[in-house]
């Protein structure tokens, strides 16, 4: 479904948005609309929704990651005064989830790491977003992306300590 609006707000309940193929962008629903415009979409079901794009080598296919924070985060300091935060990156993408301080810190202290010997905990060129996660809210970020498999990273980090025990991964496959 796409809606091309600019002056009127779009809402949805209780519909069933199943299987729908788009070949530009969007899914079920493809809603462009200036920033004043809103889209509501409640009690609704959204299942088995693809973008089909040709095969290219640019980054043009759109993939939204979405994070809820829970109790990780700005905000849920401990008895120290350090937080854990949850920080992801798509590919050798830019670092979500933390301020670039935290963010240089944990660089910092893996280049430490590796002088003595151990192995990197933190990827030297790494790139921060600068973004700030608090507890108990949901984010979102769209990165293009090119056909093909992609790697989600993600994993926590500790305020107090710079510390990310390792990076997990998840996998991305744009078709």
């Amino acid at each position: 479904m796409g809606l091309l609006t600019g002056i009127a707000d779009a809402s949805f309940d209780q519909c069933v948005m199943r299987s729908n193929v788009a070949y530009m962008g969007g899914g079920a629903i493809s809603f462009d609309g200036t920033t004043t415009t809103r889209l509501l979409i409640e009690r609704s079901i959204l299942e088995e929704n693809i973008v089909h794009v040709p095969p290219s080598t640019e980054r043009e296919t759109a993939a939204m990651v979405g994070v809820f924070t829970g109790g990780l985060g700005d905000g849920s300091e401990d008895a120290y005064g350090a937080y854990h935060a949850l920080v992801w990156r798509i590919d050798d993408g830019p670092v979500y989830g933390v301020p670039f301080e935290l963010c240089e810190a944990a660089r910092q202290y893996s280049l430490d790491l590796t002088a003595r010997g151990f192995s990197e905990s933190w990827p030297s060129d790494l790139v921060c977003a600068n973004e700030t996660y608090r507890t108990q809210s949901t984010y979102s970020q769209v990165e293009l992306l090119t056909n093909g498999e992609h790697t989600l990273w993600y994993g926590v980090i500790t305020q107090g300590a710079q510390v990310i025990t390792t990076w997990l991964k998840g996998w991305i496959q744009v078709v």
